[in-house]
């Protein structure tokens, strides 16, 4: 059977076209790096059971929520969001900015409410985010699928 190279439709695997499209991805990694200051980081260890990692928007301690504020995505002041597994060998990253818009849009499809206020945390509303919208956001999964 003789070799075959099957190529893809649109695609040449040329080194100048591919040194340029990695340049992208290294001019955002630097810029990441520059700003290491600046990124929330966030270990959500129900994610991969639920496929969603939970965004705090507003905290609560009083039941009847009279103490209402913006918190977690609503207040950072970080330019970077990070969600880093809970092994600790992985990590995606996402404009804050870009991240905010997800969860306006989302609100009320995955608005989830942390009812649970203690003496050590307050009581939350959030958005269980489906990753899937952020792997989307940032371009490393199909809208499709």
């Amino acid at each position: 059977m003789k070799n075959e190279i099957i190529r893809s439709e649109g695609y040449a695997p040329d080194f100048d076209i591919d040194v340029k499209r990695g340049e992208v991805g290294e001019e955002l990694t630097a810029s990441i790096l520059s700003e290491i200051d600046t990124v929330e980081v966030k270990t959500d260890y129900r994610a991969s059971e639920t496929g969603n990692v939970y965004i705090e928007v507003y905290s609560y301690r009083a039941r009847d929520k009279s103490d209402l504020k913006l918190s977690g995505i609503s207040s950072s002041k970080a330019k970077w969001w990070s969600f880093v597994g809970p092994q600790g060998n992985g990590l995606v990253i996402i404009r804050t900015e870009d991240l905010r818009e997800l969860v306006r849009e989302n609100y009320i499809r995955y608005k989830v409410l942390q009812p649970i206020a203690t003496e050590k945390t307050a009581a939350s509303i959030g958005v269980a985010l489906p990753m899937k919208l952020i792997m989307e956001r940032i371009g490393l999964e199909s809208q499709g699928n």
